[in-house]
């Protein structure tokens, strides 16, 4: 599966960045749908570093992302507990899983 301490530090570098890259969106319509950069960089970062565990990778961010994005929405706002705001983030999840 993983050949090296390098593929671990890829997968990791992919993973950040485009949890990163999800925070920059457009909101097409009213509520928590989000058109994000993280597609774009995901599959450009896949194309580049094309000896990565795709799966891995995608679980990872499938991860990653939707705890990001609470937090910060949690520790942005604090109008409600943890639980009900990553209620709003979790189908990103199943969309990096799919």
């Amino acid at each position: 599966m993983l050949r090296s301490k390098l593929d671990l530090e890829k997968i990791i570098i992919i993973a950040i960045v485009t949890t990163f890259m999800g925070q920059i969106y457009i909101s097409p319509i009213p509520g928590y749908f989000r058109l994000s950069m993280a597609v774009l960089t995901l599959s450009i970062l896949l194309i580049h570093f094309n000896q990565v565990p795709v799966m891995l990778v995608c679980s990872l961010i499938a991860v990653l992302t939707p705890l990001f994005r609470t937090f910060v929405n949690y520790t942005t706002y604090q109008d409600a507990t943890f639980l009900q705001v990553f209620s709003n983030y979790y189908p990103v999840a199943i969309y990096y899983l799919l």
